[in-house]
């Protein structure tokens, strides 16, 4: 699983701030960098698309401990070395969270799992 914090730095007008896709707060003051009294929570998605059946581990009463790798990115440097992480751009975010429901919607009209895992691996190795 990859958390990818969604990076905005473009302002958008405010009757159009909550169509962008993102929660918009107001501050209890303006200031230089954000003057007009409002900001966007800061966002992350939950990138799941790779996360195909056959990733899948089975679970019984054996089972007492289970492998965890998490991710997280944010677009920024990191440290003394110059390698950037990898953050997503709010289109992407949209397009990610689109995919996301269609995958959903197939399995809900029947759909076989290697059909939507198909779909899945087609996305995660095309680098949307």
């Amino acid at each position: 699983v990859r958390i990818h914090l969604i990076q905005e730095e473009e302002g958008y007008p405010i009757e159009y701030a909550n169509n962008v896709g993102f929660e918009v707060i107001r501050l209890a003051r303006g200031d230089g960098q954000h003057s007009s009294g409002y900001a966007y929570l800061p966002s992350v998605h939950v990138d799941e698309i790779g996360l195909t059946s056959d990733k899948y581990i089975p679970l019984n009463e054996t089972v007492t401990a289970l492998p965890l790798r998490i991710g997280f990115h944010s677009g920024m440097e990191t440290g003394k070395d110059t390698q950037s992480q990898e953050g997503i751009t709010p289109a992407r975010y949209r397009l990610l969270n689109h995919l996301s429901a269609a995958l959903e919607s197939q399995a809900e009209m029947g759909f076989e799992q290697s059909d939507i895992d198909d779909l899945r691996r087609l996305i995660a190795e095309t680098n949307v």
